[in-house]
């Protein structure tokens, strides 16, 4: 059965993504692309919405932070749009009803019916 991220891997993946963004060039779209894949190495049986607490997290962290920076910003509300797709995929992973809580199943997902995170 999936399970949720603890408090301290939340805090690790947060930074993952936040030291990602922050790289000039960056898109949030990879930063997400590179969390999802290296949960799915590190901690695959996570519940597959898991990344969408992080991505909030770190966007409402870089909105409060960097509010008055215009990149920043950019990267906070690229991450909100990043989430809001994410769950997008895993309500559409139920709703299909093959799976769909695990963050193995949203890789296996993107692999077989959207590749957007995969370019």
């Amino acid at each position: 059965m999936p399970h949720a991220l603890s408090p301290a891997q939340i805090d690790a993946l947060g930074e993952f993504v936040l030291e990602r963004v922050m790289v000039p060039g960056s898109t949030p779209r990879g930063a997400v692309r590179d969390l999802v894949f290296t949960m799915a190495k590190q901690c695959p049986d996570t519940r597959a919405l898991a990344p969408v607490l992080v991505l909030a997290i770190v966007a409402n962290g870089l909105d409060e932070t960097l509010n008055d920076s215009a990149s920043p910003r950019s990267s906070a509300t690229g991450l909100w749009r990043m989430a809001a797709l994410v769950a997008t995929d895993v309500m559409a992973m139920e709703g299909q009803g093959n799976g769909g809580r695990s963050i193995a199943d949203l890789v296996a997902y993107w692999h077989t019916s959207d590749g957007f995170f995969l370019s």
